[in-house]
Protein backbone atom coordinates (compact mmCIF):
# COMPACT_ATOMS: atom_id res chain seq x y z
CA UNK A 1 0.00 0.00 0.00
CA UNK A 2 1.33 3.45 -0.91
CA UNK A 3 0.20 6.85 0.23
CA UNK A 4 0.82 9.93 -1.91
CA UNK A 5 0.35 13.41 -0.42
CA UNK A 6 0.21 16.98 -1.70
CA UNK A 7 1.25 19.38 1.07
CA UNK A 8 1.49 23.15 1.48
CA UNK A 9 4.68 24.95 2.56
CA UNK A 10 3.89 24.83 6.31
CA UNK A 11 3.20 21.11 5.90
CA UNK A 12 -0.59 20.95 5.79
CA UNK A 13 -1.94 18.06 3.72
CA UNK A 14 -4.12 19.27 0.82
CA UNK A 15 -4.81 15.99 -0.93
CA UNK A 16 -4.18 12.27 -0.34
CA UNK A 17 -4.23 9.37 -2.74
CA UNK A 18 -3.95 5.79 -1.59
CA UNK A 19 -2.64 3.09 -3.91
CA UNK A 20 -3.64 -0.37 -2.69
CA UNK A 21 -2.18 -2.53 -5.44
CA UNK A 22 -3.16 -4.11 -8.75
CA UNK A 23 -6.20 -5.95 -7.35
CA UNK A 24 -8.00 -2.68 -6.68
CA UNK A 25 -9.15 0.03 -9.04
CA UNK A 26 -5.82 0.89 -10.59
CA UNK A 27 -4.50 4.09 -11.96
CA UNK A 28 -1.19 4.67 -13.62
CA UNK A 29 1.18 5.31 -10.67
CA UNK A 30 4.24 6.42 -12.57
CA UNK A 31 5.85 9.38 -10.78
CA UNK A 32 4.61 11.83 -13.43
CA UNK A 33 1.01 10.53 -13.24
CA UNK A 34 1.05 10.65 -9.41
CA UNK A 35 2.12 14.31 -9.38
CA UNK A 36 -0.29 15.34 -12.13
CA UNK A 37 -3.17 13.62 -10.34
CA UNK A 38 -2.35 15.14 -6.95
CA UNK A 39 -1.95 18.61 -8.47
CA UNK A 40 -5.09 18.54 -10.61
CA UNK A 41 -6.85 21.20 -8.50
CA UNK A 42 -3.88 23.61 -8.47
CA UNK A 43 -2.83 23.46 -12.12
CA UNK A 44 -3.11 26.55 -14.35
CA UNK A 45 -2.78 28.87 -11.34
CA UNK A 46 0.96 29.66 -11.56
CA UNK A 47 1.95 27.58 -8.52
CA UNK A 48 5.33 25.89 -7.98
CA UNK A 49 5.52 22.20 -7.08
CA UNK A 50 8.55 20.89 -5.15
CA UNK A 51 9.37 17.19 -5.48
CA UNK A 52 12.07 14.76 -4.44
CA UNK A 53 14.20 12.76 -6.87
CA UNK A 54 11.68 9.91 -7.27
CA UNK A 55 9.19 12.27 -8.96
CA UNK A 56 11.35 14.90 -10.72
CA UNK A 57 11.89 14.43 -14.46
CA UNK A 58 12.01 16.37 -17.72
CA UNK A 59 8.67 14.77 -18.70
CA UNK A 60 7.00 16.03 -15.51
CA UNK A 61 8.53 19.48 -16.01
CA UNK A 62 7.10 19.68 -19.53
CA UNK A 63 3.64 18.51 -18.44
CA UNK A 64 3.53 21.01 -15.57
CA UNK A 65 4.74 23.87 -17.81
CA UNK A 66 1.90 23.03 -20.20
CA UNK A 67 -0.41 23.69 -17.23
CA UNK A 68 1.23 26.99 -16.14
CA UNK A 69 2.83 25.31 -13.11
CA UNK A 70 6.52 25.31 -12.16
CA UNK A 71 8.63 22.41 -10.88
CA UNK A 72 11.64 22.49 -8.56
CA UNK A 73 13.21 19.29 -7.30
CA UNK A 74 16.22 17.10 -6.79
CA UNK A 75 16.96 14.79 -9.69
CA UNK A 76 18.33 11.28 -10.23
CA UNK A 77 21.24 11.20 -12.66
CA UNK A 78 19.80 8.22 -14.58
CA UNK A 79 16.63 10.05 -15.72
CA UNK A 80 16.01 10.14 -19.48
CA UNK A 81 17.06 13.06 -21.68
CA UNK A 82 19.25 14.88 -19.16
CA UNK A 83 22.18 16.90 -20.54
CA UNK A 84 25.17 14.54 -20.35
CA UNK A 85 27.72 17.33 -19.94
CA UNK A 86 25.93 18.44 -16.73
CA UNK A 87 25.34 14.96 -15.30
CA UNK A 88 28.80 13.54 -16.14
CA UNK A 89 30.88 16.63 -15.33
CA UNK A 90 33.41 16.09 -12.54
CA UNK A 91 33.23 19.11 -10.23
CA UNK A 92 35.48 20.37 -7.46
CA UNK A 93 33.94 21.42 -4.13
CA UNK A 94 31.93 24.63 -4.57
CA UNK A 95 31.78 24.37 -8.38
CA UNK A 96 28.53 24.15 -10.32
CA UNK A 97 27.35 23.63 -13.87
CA UNK A 98 23.92 24.20 -15.44
CA UNK A 99 22.11 24.02 -18.76
CA UNK A 100 18.74 25.45 -19.68
CA UNK A 101 16.60 24.48 -22.66
CA UNK A 102 14.34 26.67 -24.79
CA UNK A 103 11.34 26.06 -22.46
CA UNK A 104 13.26 27.27 -19.43
CA UNK A 105 13.88 23.84 -17.90
CA UNK A 106 17.17 24.22 -16.06
CA UNK A 107 19.21 21.19 -14.97
CA UNK A 108 22.02 22.04 -12.59
CA UNK A 109 24.62 20.23 -10.57
CA UNK A 110 26.89 21.43 -7.82
CA UNK A 111 29.53 19.76 -5.76
CA UNK A 112 28.72 19.40 -2.10
CA UNK A 113 29.87 16.36 -0.13
CA UNK A 114 27.98 14.30 -2.69
CA UNK A 115 27.08 15.84 -6.04
CA UNK A 116 23.64 17.47 -5.98
CA UNK A 117 21.58 17.39 -9.17
CA UNK A 118 18.36 19.34 -9.50
CA UNK A 119 15.83 20.61 -12.01
CA UNK A 120 13.94 23.89 -12.00
CA UNK A 121 11.49 25.53 -14.37
CA UNK A 122 11.33 28.56 -12.08
CA UNK A 123 15.02 29.48 -11.93
CA UNK A 124 17.56 30.24 -14.64
CA UNK A 125 21.07 28.88 -14.90
CA UNK A 126 22.61 32.09 -13.53
CA UNK A 127 24.33 31.79 -10.14
CA UNK A 128 24.77 34.25 -7.30
CA UNK A 129 27.25 34.19 -4.43
CA UNK A 130 25.58 34.09 -1.02
CA UNK A 131 27.51 35.02 2.08
CA UNK A 132 27.01 32.85 5.14
CA UNK A 133 25.17 34.75 7.87
CA UNK A 134 26.35 34.50 11.45
CA UNK A 135 23.78 34.04 14.21
CA UNK A 136 23.52 37.19 16.32
CA UNK A 137 22.63 37.16 19.98
CA UNK A 138 21.40 40.31 21.64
Amino acid sequence: MKLFKLCTIPGYTCKLELYAGKNHETVNITPTRVVMSLCDDILNLGHTVATDNWYTSIDLANELLNKDTHLVGTLRKNRRVLPKNVVDNKLKPGESIAMENERGICVLKWKDKPDVLMLSTKHSKGMATVLKRQNCSS
